[in-house]
């Protein structure tokens, strides 16, 4: 009986390494491993294969199902519009990355109704992996200058765009902020200032990354905490002051030094200018993709059918580089309706949480995944369906837990 025991823990203890492993590798994710694939991607499938033997217990259809159905429904659908969309340019009929990342979603969520800590400590190891990558990328190590959007001086990250890594870099400073001023994780003195000589050098990387979304990602994260504290708030006269006075405080000293940057001074002044001078311009790939989406607007054009309209119309496959418009090109209204339904319902929860149990980190990641819908692939970006799993999951295992402790004293 008691090596029984021995062993479940020591499964539960492994599956919890293999889990921290793929979050601390989302931040390389584009480092090629032996120039077989992302790293990222192999951590994720040892974190599935860690998890087979336990799948009885790890993989349970229950509550979740509220959230986990629009989703599965439009993966689903996608599927069948492109198997009906094959033509003689693309056969594309399943998206493999989509699958595995909704597949880890699932498993995260029912991970953490095993162990209800082990997500927070999952974004521990996420934080000091970019923490990690800012220095690296400081130093210069793994780093190449981007000439993305014709514009100069941006830098890359083991061919990470700059964009990307500077979302991924604005999330770990939201985690390491949360973790340092939110007393329930029951992080001691020291751990909090080693937390706090951090993110200044996190942020300094996202200066260094150009990236005009990144640096906009914790401005839009404290004015959403504003308005949501608001909401929430019975007394809205002092939610307004005090929460306008906690803005001041924060927001200024990140404006001054973003201010100091002259790549990200510069990406603001010519903003519209390089996107709509350049081919490659998002909104000019916005407008093109519009344009299109008419075609075959409720049904979509499936995986097959978008790579030829794109190859057709641009003279290349590319991304829209907005969720809403890729999936609407995707799975038409139909495939689109069901995405904004599991969208809705995972953002409303994370709102219900900061609502009802005063939980800072979810609504705080929000804008992060509202960056990648809005300007990059969401679809296919691992960070995206973490932080949708930690609010899902928070909210179904972990709210309204007392005496929550992340690190036992």
């Amino acid at each position: 009986m008691n090596n029984q025991i021995n062993i479940k823990i020591n499964m539960l203890s492994i599956q919890n390494l293999a889990l921290y492993m793929y979050f601390f590798s989302i931040i390389f994710e584009s480092f090629n491993l032996f120039g077989l694939g992302s790293i990222s991607f192999f951590t994720g499938i040892f974190y599935v294969l860690v998890i087979a033997p336990s799948i009885n217990n790890l993989v349970v259809i229950n509550k979740n199902i509220y959230f986990l159905w629009p989703i599965v429904v439009f993966t689903i659908y996608l599927s069948l519009v492109s198997l009906v969309n094959i033509n003689s340019f693309s056969s594309k009929i399943f998206d493999l990355q989509l699958i595995l990342n909704l597949c880890i979603f699932f498993i995260v969520i029912n991970h953490v109704k095993k162990d209800n800590k082990v997500i927070e400590k999952a974004f521990c190891a996420f934080f000091y992996s970019a923490f990690i990558g800012s220095l690296m990328l400081i130093l210069g190590i793994g780093t190449e200058i981007s000439d993305e959007g014709l514009r100069p001086g941006r830098i890359m990250f083991y061919g990470s765009g700059p964009n990307e890594l500077g979302i991924k870099l604005a999330s770990a400073l939201a985690i390491g902020s949360v973790f340092i001023f939110q007393s329930k994780f029951g992080y001691s003195i020291i751990h909090k200032l080693i937390l706090l000589l951090c993110l200044p050098i996190i942020f300094y990387a996202i200066l260094q990354t150009g990236s005009r979304t990144a640096i906009t990602v914790p401005f839009l994260a404290l004015f959403l905490w504003f308005f949501a504290r608001i909401l929430a708030s019975r007394y809205k006269i002092i939610a307004i002051i005090s929460g306008l006075s906690i803005l001041t405080v924060v927001a200024i000293p990140l404006v001054f030094f973003a201010m100091q940057s002259e790549v990200i001074v510069d990406r603001f002044l010519n903003t519209g200018a390089a996107d709509f001078g350049s081919q490659n311009g998002r909104f000019f790939l916005w407008l093109g993709f519009f344009s299109l989406i008419q075609e075959n607007l409720i049904f979509g054009n499936g995986l097959s059918g978008f790579e030829k309209i794109s190859q057709d119309f641009f003279g290349f496959i590319e991304s829209p580089h907005n969720a809403i418009l890729e999936v609407a090109l995707y799975s038409g209204l139909i495939g689109l309706f069901f995405y904004v339904i599991f969208l809705y319902r995972c953002f409303y929860a994370g709102y219900k949480l900061y609502k009802k149990n005063n939980e800072l980190l979810p609504i705080l990641l929000i804008p992060s995944a509202l960056a990648y819908i809005m300007f990059l692939q969401a679809l296919s970006e691992k960070i995206v369906w973490l932080i949708l799993s930690y609010i899902v999951a928070t909210y179904l295992y972990n709210s309204g837990k007392s005496n929550y402790k992340l690190f036992n004293k």
